[in-house]
């Protein structure tokens, strides 16, 4: 018998989860991988593309390596009200807390078609290079570099760059490393922009990032592609214009909330910018914040300059724009570029 603190377990299970599979030929791929070994346990979940793997500590000395629905594992969690026994017999999971009792039907985890990567592992918190620009990266789209985050380095500068051809965000920070460019696809972008990864190693097709606080390890195969040359739109542009960047913020946030709202425009008016929309039902939405600098009359879509807004960390944002509506603005490693929409 091996038992399992619930909170931990719990823990580990939600880290692992969402890589599963919802749809594979394979089954294995449809399942959890649990591998307990003494004390010491190990949930995978993948989707052929990418294998999460969290680990931890246990109570026994039973060794076994099966895979379960992760639905049915979910509920046993859900069901568990303070330490967890399980025992493995006859491809039968069973588990005891308190008062509830599952037997979870199970099949062996030694055919669990693991990927696994060696290498010198990077000390770079990965989470906060991708957390901020990931969002700029399409999920589809026919051309095959853009569905991923750029991860590169150059004359020990590492950039985190992500565009659909609209809008472009970068994140860069010094580092001591060899020169390289791989993608990321956007679903393992999605999910080290949202968990905390100190390490990485790049080898071949493949990159694998690791959490040593989290006892996490995520491997990802990476997009055969080389990236578009996102350099040449860093250019600055010479008209300006500041304003509070939580009002704007707030502006958007509204605008967001009108079901059919398309655009949103930004008008300079005085002292004053004047942030409006109008649904194809004629609900319009008007507000007014502080305004500095040139005169600007610009309309972008609403979830995207959302995005843009919130990679930077700043009170008052400056925001430069060209003739042709794109804009700009950077603070501290993070810029953001974003072309205007046609009203």
């Amino acid at each position: 018998m091996t038992t399992f603190n619930k909170q931990e377990l719990a823990s580990k299970f939600a880290l692992v989860k969402n890589a599963i599979a919802k749809n594979s030929t394979m089954n294995h791929l449809k399942m959890l991988n649990i591998n307990v070994s003494g004390n010491k346990f190990k949930l995978t979940g993948g989707n052929g593309e990418m294998q999460v793997t969290a680990s931890g500590e246990c109570i026994g000395d039973d060794a076994f390596n099966e895979c379960v629905m992760p639905n049915t594992f979910s509920v046993m969690l859900g069901a568990a009200k303070n330490d967890i026994n399980m025992t493995m017999k006859d491809s039968i999971l069973s588990t005891v807390s308190g008062k509830s009792k599952f037997n979870i039907p199970s099949i062996d985890g030694e055919m669990y078609p693991l990927i696994k990567l060696d290498g010198d592992i990077n000390q770079f918190n990965l989470k906060e290079l991708i957390g901020s620009v990931y969002k700029a990266a399409p999920t589809k789209d026919t051309r095959n570099m853009l569905i991923g985050v750029c991860v590169q380095v150059t004359d020990n500068v590492i950039s985190a760059v992500a565009t659909d051809g609209s809008v472009l965000m970068i994140n860069q920070h010094e580092i001591d490393m060899d020169d390289f460019q791989i993608i990321i696809p956007s679903g393992a972008a999605e999910y080290l922009g949202n968990n905390d990864a100190d390490g990485f190693v790049v080898s071949g097709s493949s990159l694998k990032a690791v959490s040593a606080q989290n006892n996490l390890e995520v491997i990802t195969r990476l997009v055969d592609a080389k990236y578009v040359q996102w350099e040449r739109v860093v250019v600055d542009y010479s008209n300006k214009f500041t304003v509070n960047r939580a009002d704007l913020i707030e502006a958007v946030r509204t605008i967001n909330k009108i079901e059919n709202a398309s655009h949103v425009n930004l008008k300079s008016s005085g002292e004053s910018m004047i942030i409006s929309t109008k649904d194809g039902n004629g609900t319009s939405v008007v507000s007014e914040i502080d305004f500095s600098g040139d005169e600007v009359n610009v309309s972008f879509n609403p979830s995207k300059l959302m995005s843009c807004l919130q990679s930077v960390d700043c009170d008052e944002i400056e925001i430069s724009f060209n003739s042709d509506g794109w804009i700009q603005s950077k603070n501290n490693n993070h810029k953001f570029f974003l072309a205007s929409m046609r009203v």
